[in-house]
């Protein structure tokens, strides 16, 4: 897991000099057909630790297939709408990837 160490900063109050897990990349992630994926969901947990699970959710898919060496191409990616409806084969495997 990569980290990152700020010095010299405080982050929401925190003190200085905190190690904070940012991001870690996934090298082999699961693919639908050759492509990224996420999945939404809804949940709620209330004050009494209830949790509510919606039962309708969806999947977003890249537009263009996954390439591990191709970490400056978008849409192989990155998942969300506002990146994927740029791209030329947007729509063309679902409505709307």
């Amino acid at each position: 897991m990569q980290a990152q160490v700020l010095k010299g900063q405080t982050v929401g109050g925190l003190p200085e000099q905190k190690t904070f897990v940012i991001q870690k990349y996934i090298e082999s992630p699961f693919l639908i057909h050759k492509r990224k994926f996420d999945i939404r969901v809804w949940v709620l947990l209330n004050q009494d630790m209830d949790l509510f699970f919606f039962r309708e959710g969806y999947l977003r898919l890249s537009s263009a297939e996954y390439k591990p060496d191709s970490l400056a191409d978008d849409f192989v990616h990155l998942t969300n709408q506002a990146i994927q409806k740029n791209c030329p084969d947007y729509g063309s495997k679902e409505d709307g990837n």
